[in-house]
């Protein structure tokens, strides 16, 4: 019964940053915010739309895996814009291919509506590549030291947030599944996914609150 209230806390917890979007949201902002907004409506929407077919006990596992490789792309196209170096633009780009060729290899769970599978390697090469992206540009804000405030800036609460969803569920689930044949123990890992998911939530929710629209360089 926990894990259901967890799954639907984690479900829920996206209503913070949309909340915040409609009490301080501004549709006038840099591409980079903008791209943030689609991460949180985008989730909003695979939340929302994952419960109803839950409810109506109709397969949703697919569902995820489109939100995970839309959500890659963007991601990808975020720092793509945020970082400075042209070479490190370009291998944001590689990661937005390398994640729809992946996707492409790993069909069966995006083309079937009642497959039963999470990404079964797609997920995984994605999110490290989100993982490595997110290290990269941490790496250059600490370098450029052009942010006088990070605790005031929208991509740093995004991710920070990221960092430790994606670094979390990651390697949770490459874990649980190459331990245990247990599908009990398995599942275990949406417990995780639901908890990680919350505290992302609230990281996006900070992220949209710092948004301003001001003039930065994308």
């Amino acid at each position: 019964m926990w894990e259901f209230n967890l799954a639907r806390t984690a479900d829920i917890s996206i209503l913070l940053p949309i909340i915040i979007f409609f009490v301080r949201g501004r549709l006038h902002v840099p591409l980079t915010y903008k791209l943030i907004y689609s991460i949180v409506f985008l989730l909003f929407v695979r939340n929302i739309t994952t419960f109803i077919l839950g409810e109506l006990g109709i397969y949703n596992v697919y569902i995820y895996n489109w939100y995970n490789l839309i959500g890659s792309i963007i991601v990808g196209l975020l720092y793509y814009h945020l970082f400075e170096n042209q070479y490190l633009k370009g291998f944001a780009i590689l990661t937005i291919c390398i994640t729809v060729i992946a996707a492409l290899f790993d069909y069966e769970s995006l083309f079937n509506p009642a497959t039963t599978n999470f990404n079964r390697f797609s997920y995984n090469i994605s999110g490290c590549l989100e993982i490595i992206l997110i290290l990269i540009y941490f790496y250059q804000l600490l370098q450029g030291l052009l942010v006088p405030n990070l605790a005031k800036f929208s991509p740093f609460w995004f991710s920070a947030g990221a960092l430790f969803y994606f670094s979390g569920t990651i390697f949770s689930y490459i874990s649980i599944n190459s331990t245990f044949n247990d599908l009990d123990v398995r599942s275990q890992y949406w417990a995780i996914d639901a908890f990680l998911s919350i505290i992302f939530n609230v990281f996006l929710a900070i992220s949209v609150w710092y948004i301003k629209p001001v003039k930065v360089d994308n």
